[in-house]
């Protein structure tokens, strides 16, 4: 009974409240981004290069066609190394209408040329 109450006492925060937060940081980083996040990486694909837009495919082909914010930060930094500058896109719709409009421009044949 000693050995509970000590670790209730003298444990239960400095160990639990870590492992709260690492659990926390995992849920949120594997959420979904925000619809300007799509607009933005949508904004750029004209000026990107294609190991840059592959990888952006390849992270809508996976995770039932949504773009977690944990996949999200290579991508943006590929893409803003690849076009020099990003315009951070507002979006007016919803994440579903900004994914819809960035597979457009992904399955687009205008789309697959670097200009």
């Amino acid at each position: 009974m000693k050995v509970g109450r000590f670790v209730i006492d003298y444990l239960l925060v400095p160990l639990g409240m870590p492992l709260l937060t690492a659990v926390y940081a995992g849920y949120h980083a594997s959420t979904e981004i925000e619809p300007a996040s799509y607009a933005t990486l949508r904004e750029a694909w004209p000026h990107l290069h294609q190991p840059t837009r592959s990888a952006i495919a390849s992270a809508m082909d996976s995770g039932s066609g949504k773009i977690s914010r944990w996949q999200y930060i290579p991508l943006f930094n590929a893409a803003l190394t690849d076009a020099g500058g990003l315009v951070m896109a507002g979006s007016e719709g919803s994440a579903q209408d900004e994914r819809a409009k960035l597979k457009a421009v992904i399955a687009s044949p205008a789309g697959n040329g670097r200009t």
